[in-house]
């Protein structure tokens, strides 16, 4: 079972290790993914279109974990693509570095 995610600090270094694999789960993973995160994108806080991306991406060796999934606008990412997060997110319009200390922490690479 889940935890309720209006006690769950996303920043919290503690991360459920799910996989996307089976479609039940993977409804309940994009589900609690964006319930982390408020329904906003983690770059630009938008509420509209929301995506999973994978902030490491599978490409680069990203992996489907929870800890490497974030909500994002479809717009933040489709421009993302591959690239890594910091040499994309830095030259945004939008950032705000108090954002990606808080995407660091979920991820745990801070």
């Amino acid at each position: 079972m889940l935890p309720n995610p209006f006690e769950f600090d996303p920043c919290n270094s503690i991360h459920l290790l799910l996989d996307f694999s089976n479609k039940v789960l993977k409804k309940t993973s994009k589900t609690y993914v964006h319930e982390c995160w408020n329904y906003r994108c983690c770059y630009c806080g938008s509420q509209k279109d929301l995506t999973i991306d994978h902030l490491r991406p599978l490409a680069k060796g990203g992996t489907n974990d929870i800890s490497n999934l974030a909500s994002a606008w479809q717009k933040c990412n489709l421009s993302k693509g591959n690239k890594k997060l910091e040499d994309w997110y830095k030259h945004q319009s939008f950032f705000l570095e108090e954002r990606l200390e808080k995407i660091q922490k979920w991820s745990g690479e801070n």
